[in-house]
């Protein structure tokens, strides 16, 4: 592979979870939002909605908690994998290096939340990294 070498398709892979899980992070704060304003919608005040979030937010299960800062660290770690995918495509080191502290948190994360086929793009990553460390500069 001369022009589109593994550091390439690693690239693709860090950059194609990172959106889908960028992506899927605006959604659910979209449906939200959007549940919100329907129970405005249907008469409920603002004041009874915002009061309703905050009990909610206050008795939240340790199971819910742990699942909300997850997806927060996910959060985190989606912005982390573009520069990641970016500087890969551009065959720099510091994009392999970021993508191999990154990846085991993105990938006990994608255990935690029983991600399946995250887990399993997640080891794809790991063999591409590792295939285009020699193309890195």
């Amino acid at each position: 592979m001369s022009k589109l070498g593994f550091s390439s398709i690693a690239s693709f892979l860090f950059l194609y979870t990172s959106i889908a899980g960028l992506t899927g992070i605006i959604i659910n704060v979209i449906l939200t939002t959007n549940n919100i304003r329907i129970r405005i919608i249907q008469g409920e005040t603002l004041q009874t909605v915002l009061r309703e979030a905050i009990n909610s937010s206050l008795n939240i299960e340790p199971n819910s908690l742990i699942l909300t800062e997850s997806i927060l660290v996910f959060f985190i770690i989606s912005i982390i994998e573009v520069l990641a995918g970016i500087w890969l495509w551009e065959r720099h080191k510091k994009g392999g290096k970021i993508g191999l502290i990154i990846l085991p948190v993105s990938l006990s994360i994608s255990i935690i939340l029983n991600l399946q086929f995250l887990i399993i793009i997640h080891l794809v990553k790991i063999v591409f990294l590792a295939a285009a460390w020699k193309e890195l500069k």
